[in-house]
């Protein structure tokens, strides 16, 4: 996809929602290598919202409202965020499976994770996929749903 439709896509609900934006970055996501959509605003805490509750609602708008715009099966695949905050929550949440992923294999047990978002879920399970001694299950239901780290020989 276009990231050109995408960024007036950003810009055209941010100047609905009434939120001024500074700059909105373009370049491509490390991990997946969709485009990645940075937006730069002084309102910036607006946009993330409680614990990025209000960025993962603006993600999944503007994904339904890219599909309805586009042609059928065009990609619709893109990483927004706003002043780093997603990126900074990846670290971290790498930084603990890497944690986690050493407890396990150390103590040759199951490691359960808290509840988190199917993204986060989905960045652990490629972070631990071709760990030849630990493997990752996901278990629970909605908000509730969760990570074990397990541990093969268990």
């Amino acid at each position: 996809m276009e990231t050109a439709a995408i960024k007036q896509a950003i810009e055209e609900l941010l100047r609905a929602l009434g939120v001024a934006v500074d700059t909105i970055e373009v370049s491509t996501h490390e991990l997946s290598g969709s485009p990645k959509f940075v937006i730069r605003s002084q309102e910036s805490r607006l946009l993330i919202g409680p614990r990025g509750e209000t960025l993962s609602a603006l993600n999944h708008l503007l994904r339904k409202v890219l599909a309805k715009r586009l042609p059928n099966g065009e990609d619709t695949r893109f990483f927004l965020d706003v002043d780093g905050y997603q990126e900074k929550i990846i670290d971290e949440l790498q930084s603990k499976v890497r944690m986690l992923s050493e407890r396990a294999r150390s103590l040759k047990t199951n490691v359960e994770l808290e509840p988190m978002s199917a993204y986060e879920r989905m960045l652990v399970h490629a972070s631990l996929q071709n760990d030849p001694e630990l493997t990752t299950e996901s278990f629970g239901q909605g908000s509730g749903r969760r990570i074990v780290i397990k541990y093969k020989g268990v």
